[in-house]
């Protein structure tokens, strides 16, 4: 089962709040546990949407479910970017998509102020809760991934990213020249900024280092 995180000093209080929304974090990596955000206890405010506790360890999920370790691989991009935010891990309530409007309101709540969505889907109905509760909060910044498979947003929409929220804007990965990625999603209408992503460095689960891609 997962392990609770280590207790720790919690970034400085002028630390903006940014919460990633994926498969969970590797909470033990000293880049990861240092960057937590937490209560005046010491208490990490991350939250498991989909074991419904407060570790949102990042463990693989059961077979048919694409997403597999990934949230410390993007963790670890953000926090190498903005190594002065203060981390909200959250686990992606698979199981019942219409949780993720719980989970913005806890976001919220807490003064988060970014959620990172790096993962979509084609069922828009799956995302109503969290554009019900995306509108709700036009505090809130969200920033949507265009996903890897070469599709043409404007024609087939990817979900949050395709979202028709003012306080949503997704991104897409190119090369240094600014040049799209094949793999990557584009969309003159529906992608808002193209990035330099196609050969970066990442630590993922356990601590591995390596070079990925992707939006």
């Amino acid at each position: 089962p997962p392990i609770a995180a280590p207790s720790g000093a919690a970034p400085g209080v002028d630390a903006v709040r940014v919460a990633l929304v994926d498969s969970g974090v590797d909470y033990t990596l000293p880049l990861i546990r240092d960057a937590l955000a937490r209560t005046a206890d010491g208490l990490p405010l991350g939250i498991d949407f989909r074991d419904g506790d407060n570790l949102p360890f990042d463990v693989v999920p059961g077979p048919g479910v694409s997403v597999r370790r990934h949230g410390t691989r993007v963790a670890s991009v953000l926090l190498a970017e903005a190594p002065d935010v203060a981390l909200v891990p959250y686990r992606y309530p698979g199981q019942d998509m219409r949780l993720m409007h719980a989970l913005v309101e806890h976001a919220a709540a807490i003064g988060v102020r970014v959620i990172a969505l790096p993962l979509g889907s084609d069922d828009a109905a799956q995302w109503q809760a969290f554009d019900a509760a995306a509108r709700a909060h036009p505090e809130l910044l969200f920033v949507g991934s265009a996903g890897n498979d070469g599709r043409d947003l404007d024609r087939r929409p990817l979900f949050p990213a395709s979202l028709a929220l003012d306080n949503l804007v997704t991104v897409s990965s190119g090369d240094d020249f600014g040049r799209a990625a094949a793999e990557s999603g584009t969309g003159r209408t529906a992608v808002d900024w193209l990035i330099p992503a196609e050969a970066v460095a990442v630590t993922g689960f356990a601590g591995e280092r390596s070079i990925a891609a992707g939006s």
